[in-house]
């Protein structure tokens, strides 16, 4: 059975055209969002990872100038962000990426506070800065600062030798 239409009648148009294809647009665009935005996000955190890990190691090399300048001195561990500021003109590495702005996450080792750099026995196995749990600034301590569960899937150390690198909640040092 054929309709017969009026000889003036449009069956394509361009307007029509525009109204047809845009719930299809819209949903591929949602859909596309929705896929690439966990993307996104799972690559945010190794970024995060490597850049707590670079802060921690230009963290170790400024304390490590400033007890060259010291005679060998590490820096007290109660003011260890204080003095050695002036060696890093960049604050923001003394904040992990992973905590709020204003909080900082990183904390001096005490027993290498004021302690002469070149009399520690093995230093590349000495804990220098440590990723923490105390966040205030000139935060300090032992290893029970370490975060529990880690920020980063490891925690984060710097050594007194300059190096720094990840481990396990269950193999931290």
């Amino acid at each position: 059975m054929f309709v017969r239409l009026p000889k003036n009648t449009v069956l394509w148009s361009r307007k029509t055209d525009f109204y047809c294809l845009y719930p299809f647009l819209m949903f591929f665009l949602l859909c596309g969002w929705a896929i690439l935005v966990p993307v996104f996000r799972a690559a945010r955190t190794p970024m995060k990872q490597s850049t707590c890990l670079l802060n921690l190691k230009q963290l170790c090399l400024s304390a490590t100038m400033y007890s060259v300048d010291w005679d060998d001195i590490l820096p007290r561990s109660d003011r260890w962000v204080d003095l050695t500021s002036k060696y890093k003109e960049d604050e923001r590495a003394y904040r992990c990426p992973s905590v709020k702005e204003g909080q900082f996450g990183y904390a001096f080792m005490d027993r290498l506070s004021a302690k002469n750099l070149a009399n520690l026995n093995k230093p590349e196995e000495q804990l220098m800065i440590i990723e923490s749990s105390d966040l205030r600034r000139n935060a300090h301590g032992d290893k029970s600062l370490l975060p529990n569960p880690p920020r980063h899937t490891w925690n984060a150390v710097g050594y007194a030798d300059g190096h720094s690198g990840f481990f396990k909640a269950r193999e931290t040092p």
